[in-house]
């Protein structure tokens, strides 16, 4: 079993409006190979969307590759996503739960594959 992160683990029960934020990145990040876009993250919640940024400030994200100039959407890794993964359970959200966006049930899918 994962140890949790504790910086996730703090933001998640300081500001519970960011955990489904971090819930998107872990499922995507597990769905692929290990990178998600910042714009399909806002898209599976489908809350208002927030600039991962902070996320990225925080170190539960690294930048892969960096948005267009034109403000295109950028491209991330969970810097410790078993760790994440583990701090959203201790904290009281389920890590496999479905997101409002998910319309094809990917993440279900990814680990059932």
């Amino acid at each position: 079993m994962a140890t949790s992160d504790p910086v996730v683990l703090k933001l998640v029960r300081e500001k519970p409006d960011w955990a489904p934020y971090v819930l998107s990145c872990i499922q995507q990040s597990e769905e692929g190979d290990g990178t998600l876009w910042g714009s399909t993250v806002g898209n599976r919640v489908k809350l208002p969307n927030r600039n991962l940024t902070h996320l990225r400030a925080l170190r539960i994200l690294e930048t892969v590759e960096r948005g267009g100039p034109s403000g295109g959407s950028a491209r991330y890794r969970m810097v410790n996503p078993a760790g994440a993964k583990q701090a959203l359970i201790e904290a009281g959200f389920d890590p496999d739960a479905r997101q409002a966006g998910d319309y094809f049930d990917q993440h279900r899918r990814a680990r059932h594959a």
